[in-house]
């Protein structure tokens, strides 16, 4: 996975894909075809494909884009589309939208990441292997997802404390740092995460935090700061 991103930002000008089907593009077409998980296919000898946002089953959906653990959850995403886990998940705030620029999508260069080498760019995401509890995948915010962040971790290596990432640089490791319990008011999500990298109740009050949690130990918000910003 990190070269086919190495190769996709060599062929268009340093710059991330996007890392959700941003409603703020043109086209359900455009959109598509610039999420990652479809945007990197050409570069994992798979048949790029015109993607839209209504037809999911139209996706290449394969092991490269998943952990191994994968296979053991019997899902058929393949030929029925629709939502399923996604066990590998892009960081949200290398892109989406953002109100200061007409709602226009965030694009993301890699020259814009000062500290590539501990800057998030891909890791291993909540999903059943790894979580106390999870609702059905239809009623699920958390696994069908194609980003997220800190909050959106699974552990699901070295006995559930660790977590694989891949960096802004290339480079790819288990990462093992504190982590907390997170469970949604309803009681319908419960699982160990790990902590936001800046404090504050709300994402608007972690974007203008000047608190860096100690437990965060990586990079995540590369746009901190930006009160405009938003995904």
């Amino acid at each position: 996975m990190g070269l086919a991103f190495n190769m996709y930002t060599g062929d268009n000008k340093t710059t991330l894909p996007q890392t959700e089907q941003s409603s703020a593009l043109p086209s359900t077409v455009v959109a598509g075809q610039c999420l990652w998980f479809n945007a990197l296919d050409q570069y994992l000898a798979r048949n790029y494909k015109g993607y839209t946002s209504s037809t999911a089953s139209a996706r290449n959906y394969n092991n490269f884009k998943q952990d191994p653990a994968y296979e053991q959850f019997g899902e058929d995403t393949g030929s029925t589309g629709g939502n399923g886990s996604r066990t590998y998940k892009m960081n949200m705030y290398l892109g989406g939208s953002w109100n200061g620029a007409g709602s226009n999508p965030r694009w993301t260069k890699i020259s814009m990441c000062r500290k590539s080498a501990e800057t998030v760019l891909l890791f291993d995401a909540i999903s059943k292997d790894c979580a106390v509890v999870l609702p059905v995948l239809s009623s699920d915010s958390f696994s069908p997802s194609f980003d997220g962040d800190e909050g959106y971790v699974g552990l699901r290596h070295s006995r559930n404390k660790a977590a694989n990432v891949l960096f802004i640089d290339g480079h790819a490791s288990t990462v093992a740092q504190p982590y907390r319990l997170y469970a949604s008011g309803s009681g319908k999500s419960s699982f160990n995460t790990w902590y936001f990298e800046w404090q504050g109740a709300s994402a608007s009050a972690r974007q203008t935090s000047t608190t860096r949690d100690p437990n965060q130990k990586l990079v995540w918000n590369i746009y901190h700061g930006d009160p405009g910003y938003h995904n």
